[in-house]
């Protein structure tokens, strides 16, 4: 591997350990979300609609890939490692985050209150089940 290429490899894997640390921190904030003030739970729902963000990053799981030899790898720990053969049906702790924070903005006050469920929403919003099913 040239230089270039190894910079870019720790580049990616720095870029994705800045994204699923992002998600951790969203996670442990949305266990407090009944105790957010409307603005920020406003913000997380309605303006930034996290929800339909999350639903893309569990189509796309970013935290799964394949490493140059064909084997299927995983980010845990701030690292890729294979997944062993046996573990294959085993959810990835990123991905436990991100269940977890979808249920805790939808099980929310504000999820059950305030979060309008418009068509393009509900839509995008199925595209979870269809994920469980298929996995």
């Amino acid at each position: 591997m040239s230089a270039e290429e190894e910079l870019e490899g720790q580049k990616n894997t720095l870029e994705l350990s800045i994204q699923m640390i992002s998600i951790s921190l969203l996670r442990s904030i949305s266990d407090h979300i009944g105790d957010l003030s409307l603005s920020i739970s406003r913000q997380l729902m309605d303006e930034s609609d996290v929800l339909m963000v999350l639903v893309s990053l569990m189509e796309n799981k970013p935290w799964i890939a394949k490493d140059n030899k064909g084997k299927r790898i995983r980010f845990e720990n701030q690292k890729w490692e294979v997944i062993p053969p046996g573990e294959f049906h085993k959810v990835p702790k990123m991905e436990a985050q991100v269940w977890i924070l979808i249920y805790n903005l939808l099980a929310s006050e504000y999820g059950q209150k305030s979060y309008a469920i418009t068509g393009i929403r509900r839509d995008t919003l199925i595209k979870v089940r269809v994920i469980v099913i298929d996995s």
